[in-house]
């Protein structure tokens, strides 16, 4: 009798071992779910995180890029390359340009647009080159004149010829329109 019974419940006795371990299971998954949504409910905040901190930065290469564009568009402006009225439609056309440097290099680049306005003095001096029996003056003027811009690094062309007139006083004298007295 003992047998029979033992035969009897042993199939009940093997179910609830089963149910025991499949309980512990659903547990251990249950917890393991929780714990992954907790995971990524944290990993959902560190994206948002990295995503504001994105906006900031590409925020703030965008303003470097446009204080980049205004300093290179006001040495084009300074050299001459652009005029004043061009300085914000350019501004923003190189702060969006895809290679920023290659449209600087380009930009500053152009021939000059725009000249210096000297005084009507200096402008006699130029136009009368030549005058006085020496033709080969307004040569000489140009070669001391380029000469002088690149061993000094002058960049200001009206500096540069008082440059020029104050060392060479003779060549200065060689340009001065007939009936003007030296100064």
């Amino acid at each position: 009798m003992q047998k029979a019974f033992t035969d009897a419940t042993a199939p009940s006795v093997t179910l609830a071992n089963e149910k025991e371990t499949l309980s512990g299971k659903i547990l251990t998954l249950e917890n393991e779910k929780t714990t992954l949504a907790n995971e990524k409910k944290t990993l959902g905040e560190k994206v948002t995180v990295l995503e504001n901190e994105k906006t900031e930065l590409v925020e703030k290469v965008s303003g470097e890029r446009k204080s980049r564009a205004g300093a290179v568009v006001d040495l084009a402006i300074t050299r001459g390359k652009l005029t004043v009225a061009e300085r914000e439609a350019k501004i923003t056309a190189l702060a969006n340009e895809a290679d920023f440097d290659a449209a600087s290099k380009l930009l500053l680049g152009a021939a000059t647009k725009t000249k210096v306005i000297a005084t009507i003095e200096d402008g006699k001096v130029v136009a009368n080159a030549g005058t006085d029996g020496n033709p080969d003056a307004r040569q000489q003027y140009c070669s001391a004149i380029q000469d002088h811009m690149k061993a000094s690094g002058e960049t200001d062309p009206i500096k540069a010829h008082k440059a020029v007139m104050a060392k060479y006083p003779a060549l200065a004298d060689a340009l001065k329109a007939k009936g003007e007295s030296a100064k």
